[in-house]
């Protein structure tokens, strides 16, 4: 089926069936001013969308727009978008909105986003509605190619914001996995990758690419690629992130690559496992104590590498485990700053290789000083266990590690090990 132009107030297909297939259906706008959206369906079922384009659409509610008005879920409950194209729509490719407690699979997989931009809402690509809170989600396969943010620091190309589940089944971690994320002209045009702040729900990014996430949110944590909140749980890995945050070859000031946010009546659990940082800015920053950044490669990466602050009260204190950091010449590497640690940390097997922290006298002295900074509400112990250093060059000579307790306005400096 074939779509060319048709005029139409909200959707040109309004799906009312349990069961429906679209597959190699074309809907297609030349001037995307005068368009409308593609498919907006109102009923739960099996829902497949296949082998589809969609091109030049225009909606707040996406090209596709998933809306059934009901909460009663069966077990085949699905809506799968397979292979699907969607190529300059205005208002993003897919918003989901489904009741509070609807609990349907939702499969994104194998499709390709390519200059989707924003219209009515804070997406570029894929959103939800507030109370889609309690569903099953898998994207996966996909290819994210130059969303248009427009430089807004407010703008993500995926996008999912909920308030806590008000069903009692709820416990299938959402997945993200192998996708690719890339942005050919980042610096003017492009936007914060995602932001997932589900409460209490767990999310977890594998094995996925991002490449040239350059925008900073305009509010903490300062993040350009991955931004979360109110999460119970998430896990990175196997995700290699490139030049994001980066400025014609300059690593800071451009936010941090992931940003781990407060606002749960919890602390987040984070998890960065076996990930790659090549040429990006901060690799991380969390407000969040239970933080576990382990076996990650980190080449070139800007001031505040590790960044933590114990915002919310937690279980246990940040894991440093087993990481390659090397050549980053722009300052401190570990950072705790602004709200003292509670928690002992773990610092173990990490090789720390060409290091320095130029001297600064601007207001980022602290973070171009040192090599490593803690802040600590109590006596707690900092321990370095069987890490290697090589070549560390800071203003106070090798290691450079600065160490302060709460409310003590003379801190601890050590200048080599």
């Amino acid at each position: 089926m074939t779509f060319y132009d048709c005029e139409c107030v909200e959707y040109i297909n309004e799906v009312s069936n349990s069961k429906i297939n679209f597959n190699n259906t074309n809907i297609t706008f030349s001037n995307r001013e005068n368009a409308c959206g593609g498919i907006c369906i109102h009923t739960k079922g099996e829902i497949n969308i296949e082998n589809s384009f969609f091109i030049s659409t225009k909606s707040s509610t996406g090209a596709i727009c998933y809306s059934p008005s009901s909460t009663e879920t069966t077990s085949d409950n699905s809506l799968i978008i397979n292979k699907c194209i969607f190529y300059k729509n205005a208002g993003g490719g897919l918003y989901i909105d489904t009741q509070s407690g609807s609990t349907e699979s939702i499969t994104i997989q194998g499709n390709e986003f390519n200059e989707c931009t924003f219209y009515g809402k804070e997406f570029t690509a894929i959103g939800s509605s507030l109370t889609t809170d309690s569903i099953q989600l898998n994207i996966n396969n996909n290819i994210f190619k130059n969303s248009i943010g427009g430089g807004q620091r407010n703008i993500y190309s995926v996008f999912f914001k909920s308030s806590e589940s008000t069903s009692s089944t709820v416990s299938d971690v959402l997945t993200f996995e192998e996708n690719r994320i890339e942005f050919d002209n980042p610096s003017t045009e492009s936007n914060i990758f995602i932001n997932i702040a589900m409460a209490k729900r767990e999310f977890a990014i594998n094995n996925c690419t991002f490449s040239g996430c350059k925008v900073t949110s305009s509010s903490s944590p300062y993040c350009n690629t991955i931004q979360a909140d109110l999460l119970s749980k998430l896990t990175i890995s196997e995700c290699v992130f490139f030049e994001c945050g980066n400025s014609g070859g300059e690593t800071n000031g451009g936010g941090n690559t992931i940003g781990i946010s407060s606002s749960g009546e919890e602390a987040m659990e984070c998890i960065v496992q076996n990930c790659t940082f090549n040429f990006t800015a901060a690799a991380i920053s969390s407000y969040s104590e239970s933080t576990s950044f382990i076996g990650n490669i980190l080449y070139r990466v800007g001031k505040n590498v590790f960044r933590i602050s114990a915002y919310k009260s937690s279980d246990r204190g940040f894991e440093f485990i087993d990481n390659i950091v090397t050549d980053s010449d722009r300052g401190v590497i570990i950072h705790s700053w602004q709200n003292s640690l509670t928690h002992e940390p773990v610092i173990r097997n990490n090789t720390f290789e060409r290091i320095i922290a130029p001297y600064a006298t601007d207001d980022e002295k602290d973070e171009k000083i040192y090599g490593f900074k803690f802040y600590v509400s109590k006596d707690i112990p900092i321990v370095f266990e069987n890490n290697t250093f090589h070549s560390i060059t800071t203003s106070q000579g090798g290691f450079g590690g600065c160490f302060n307790k709460e409310n003590n306005n003379n801190p601890s400096t050590i200048a080599n090990l």
